[in-house]
């Protein structure tokens, strides 16, 4: 699902001048509201079910049923990460969905995020 064109080439060296986390467990977070460049983000789950870490190029958490640039499997009580420069022209939203393919956000706040970007 990943949308090549966003991949930032490697002929310059990236380097993350923000790190945020989540405080507290959550289904979405809003990381940047503005144009960036992803360059780490992990997040552990302690939900019961696998979900879809997804990540999203908006400002704010799109609808249910958007479709993002990226969607990696969260195992029940697991933990994913992506290491890799992706640049997002609208913003940086990442979320947990009980779906693959478009969002369908988690309600169950259980999820804790963490993401460098630059």
């Amino acid at each position: 699902m990943s949308n090549v064109s966003n991949v930032i080439g490697l002929e310059r060296p990236l380097v993350a001048n923000l790190q945020v986390s989540s405080g507290a467990a959550e289904d979405s977070i809003v990381f940047q509201a503005s144009a960036c460049a992803l360059v780490i983000l992990s997040v552990s789950s302690k939900a019961a079910g696998a979900l879809w870490l997804q990540v999203h190029d908006a400002a704010a958490l799109p609808s249910n049923g958007a479709v993002p640039i990226i969607s990696l499997p969260v195992a029940a009580g697991g933990a994913v990460s992506i290491t890799a420069p992706l640049r997002l022209e609208s913003g940086f939203v990442a979320a947990l969905s009980s779906t693959m393919d478009t969002l369908t956000v988690n309600t169950g706040s259980e999820g804790h995020f963490f993401a460098q970007i630059a």
